[in-house]
């Protein structure tokens, strides 16, 4: 493989020889990425920093964890949400490391007002998820860590309530009392019990024309 070698900064002006601090300080690394995005040394300073091992700094709007993710064979994409190019902590995911990380530190004080206050006016937990851009599972998380209550149970949306449940007498009651433990009623025994002779029924005429 042939060593890659940068541009010269006599003939190429890169955005790296203006402030060459920035690329080596983590609290810049976005900014670094960015001035990297119109590099036209960019994939020329990527291929040198895998080749060399370079252990610090952005190089071809990669960071050192990137770049050793690139290397272990990982698949470059832009960030879902600053659009820069980046390397996600696992395949499935499209954020790069510092979105995820302000992500992940959501629940801050006015997001936790916010929760609070659509709980407090009756929104199910799946409502409350669209309103905030959120995931359901968090705003779970977010009522379980700062006991917000809600008014439905399991925060609304999954479980349908009493009231909407199937009578006695049918097979989805006689599945529920089974999947809760409960005694099965004889209305519910009897609706299994034609569930089961109709199934037999429909298997032995299926057997029969296949015989024929």
């Amino acid at each position: 493989m042939t060593t890659a070698t940068l541009p010269s900064r006599r003939t190429t002006t890169l955005p790296c020889s203006t402030d060459p601090e920035q690329w080596y300080d983590p609290d810049r690394e976005q900014a670094a990425k960015t001035g990297c995005t119109t590099c036209p040394a960019r994939d020329t300073c990527l291929l040198l920093a895998l080749q060399t091992d370079e252990p610090w700094g952005v190089w071809g709007g990669f960071t050192t964890v990137e770049r050793a993710r690139i290397a272990a064979g990982r698949t470059a994409r832009p960030c879902h949400h600053c659009r820069l190019p980046c390397v996600p902590r696992r395949a499935q995911h499209a954020s790069c490391d510092r979105c995820a990380d302000q992500r992940t530190g959501r629940n801050r004080d006015e997001e936790v007002e916010a929760v609070a206050q659509l709980a407090a006016d009756g929104h199910t937990d799946p409502e409350i998820a669209a309103r905030l851009g959120w995931k359901v599972w968090e705003v779970k998380e977010c009522r379980r860590k700062h006991n917000i209550v809600s008014r439905y149970a399991n925060g609304g949306g999954y479980r349908k309530q009493p009231s909407e449940l199937a009578p006695c007498g049918t097979n989805a009651a006689y599945r529920r009392h089974k999947r809760r433990d409960e005694p099965v009623d004889e209305a519910c025994a009897a609706s299994e019990r034609r569930r089961a002779a109709d199934f037999a029924a429909k298997r032995k005429a299926e057997r029969q024309a296949v015989a024929v």
